[in-house]
């Protein structure tokens, strides 16, 4: 029986956004300059870069403005319920939704017996890895070089990129970023200082969505909120349920949302794509095109903590590259131990696309011979050569995974 309807998907804020106003004062700086000096204010006015003296310190800020950027996300969710039905019924698809007949209502408007709303945390793997650079960079006393307030000014200019000359030093900015150990990857998996970075960030998101939408107090907007809605929907017969689930998935979304973004701490240039749903991030786009080649069940590990696993409750996709030349015995008993739960594979939800490098590359030239060639786009699969070139750069600069019997070299030289 179809019991809910998934009535919409919430992008909240992008991961590397909230982390923008941590360092920069609750603004974005992605529009920093002549408009707003220093960012676009987006949250509230915390203290600045110079004043963050330790890292937990930073991270303190950041689960204060998680929290802000919940709470107001939510809210405009859910102020807007039903606008979609106003526009646009389905009265067809409200036939099969159990509910809908009962309180002769749309799915749309209230009808399903359970409405479900997904809230999406994308840009985990960015914020990983930018978290990791910026304690390795301003706060680690073995390997700090700059104060967070210089790493700040850098971004705020794209890494030297934006400005007349490229006055940041290389050796101590992005070159030295770009050789980090990141998340989603082998040498992520090995890193004990990422994997306890994915084990907090996390358990925040999860514990902070669970404390906005549980236990809000009657006084507050969000609470009084969901009042109303259930006072208006509920009839005798069926009252209101909404229930709120966290995930993470950007479907087509990892371009536009990089272009609401400035430049960040792993990396990545100013409005360049971020990571696809809860995948690990692709090599930058203004790079050469050489993707990591990992070992697919060591770097599944990555993903291998509890609050990732079922926290993420309405699904947290990774996005998996593999070779034409996978065995497909060695892929039915991956997926078979995925399913399991078995090997110290994380992640409740995968993705999977095969195409080798050269195969890219030759859709490039000659589209019509390549047509058939698909790939994942989180919920559904693409035609590869009918996407726009931005969407291209970012598929062909994923990682690949590899079974352990196929150790691939990519031009790099990396394993």
């Amino acid at each position: 029986m179809n019991l809910f309807w998934l009535e919409s998907l919430s992008l909240l804020p992008p991961l590397p956004l909230v982390l923008e106003l941590t360092i920069n004062q609750g603004d974005s700086y992605v529009s920093a300059g002549p408009a707003f000096l220093q960012g676009k204010p987006s949250s509230y006015r915390s203290v600045s870069a110079s004043h963050i003296k330790s890292f937990k310190h930073l991270q303190e800020i950041f689960e204060s403005h998680l929290k802000i950027q919940i709470e107001g996300s939510l809210y405009k969710l859910l102020a807007n319920y039903g606008n979609i039905w106003k526009a646009c019924p389905a009265p067809l698809l409200s036939t099969l939704i159990d509910g809908c007949l009962e309180t002769g209502r749309d799915l749309y408007n209230g009808g399903a017996k359970y409405v479900v709303a997904a809230c999406m945390f994308i840009g985990f793997s960015n914020c990983i890895d930018s978290l990791y650079s910026i304690m390795k960079l301003c706060f680690d006393n073995t390997s700090a070089c700059v104060s967070l307030n210089e790493l700040l000014v850098a971004m705020k200019n794209d890494w030297g990129f934006d400005m007349a000359e490229p006055f940041v030093d290389d050796n101590a900015g992005i070159m030295r970023v770009l050789k980090f150990p990141k998340f989603g990857t082998d040498a992520g998996a090995e890193d004990k200082t990422i994997q306890e970075l994915a084990e907090w960030l996390s358990s925040l998101i999860v514990s902070t969505f669970k404390e906005v939408v549980e236990n809000s107090s009657e006084t507050d907007a969000l609470c009084q909120l969901f009042t109303r809605l259930k006072k208006e929907y509920s009839t005798t017969k069926a009252p209101f349920e909404c229930i709120l689930c966290p995930g993470s998935g950007t479907f087509e979304g990892y371009v536009g949302w990089g272009m609401s973004l400035g430049a960040s701490a792993d990396g990545r240039r100013k409005t360049m794509p971020i990571a696809s749903d809860f995948s690990s991030a692709p090599v930058i786009q203004d790079g050469p095109c050489e993707p990591s080649q990992n070992d697919i069940y060591k770097s599944m590990k990555n993903w291998d903590h509890a609050e990732i696993k079922t926290g993420f409750s309405n699904g947290a996709e990774v996005d998996l590259n593999i070779q034409e030349n996978f065995p497909e015995n060695e892929l039915v008993n991956f997926i078979r131990s995925f399913a399991n739960g078995e090997d110290g594979i994380g992640a409740n939800l995968l993705t999977i696309t095969c195409a080798d490098e050269d195969t890219y590359q030759q859709a490039c030239k000659d589209s019509e011979k390549y047509d058939l060639v698909r790939v994942r786009m989180g919920g559904w699969s693409e035609h590869f050569v009918a996407m726009f070139k931005a969407h291209k750069n970012q598929h062909m600069r994923r990682a690949y995974y590899n079974p352990p019997s196929l150790k691939t070299v990519s031009q790099s030289g990396a394993i």
